[in-house]
């Protein structure tokens, strides 16, 4: 074999060598990640029986701070999204929420209200999705379907 081989195949072995590093390291990093989401949906549900939504959202902008931004997106949503379930209301929490389905309209709010917050960082927007999402949901539970309507009419 000639030199110019052995060269090309160490070179190959040490590109593979490396590949195979880090798809380990990124394995172990996800699943470390992993762990810690659970930790935080439990830690979110925990917190949401005795608080309120402005404590959850005030509690998951915590939880962002010092991650870098996937860890810290991942860590504020879920925790939220747990807390924002089990939450008593805010008054006012949801008073300026857009609909999700107005996207631009959304997009403005996040971008007004993460400023008003002193945050500046895609988490955050991420974070105030979890609130759109939240206040529409709670928004239609609100609304009174056509069955519930005619129940109460006949009483």
């Amino acid at each position: 074999m000639s030199k110019g081989w052995k060269i090309a195949l160490s070179i190959a072995a040490a590109v593979l060598l490396l590949m195979m590093l880090g798809a380990g390291a990124c394995i172990y990093y996800f699943s470390q990640m992993g762990k810690e989401v659970q930790q935080d949906q439990k830690a979110g549900e925990r917190l949401g029986e005795t608080a309120d939504e402005d404590a959850c959202l005030k509690e998951a902008f915590a939880r962002t701070k010092g991650k870098n931004m996937i860890a810290g997106t991942a860590a504020g949503t879920v925790f939220l999204g747990a807390c924002l379930q089990n939450s008593q209301p805010s008054p006012g929490f949801c008073d300026s929420v857009p609909s999700s389905q107005d996207k631009e309209g959304s997009r403005t709010w996040a971008e007004a209200r993460c400023r008003d917050l002193g945050e500046s960082n895609i988490t955050c927007g991420a974070v105030l999705g979890v609130v759109i999402g939240h206040c529409q949901k709670r928004e239609r539970s609100t609304v009174p379907t056509p069955e519930s309507t005619k129940e109460e009419k006949k009483k």
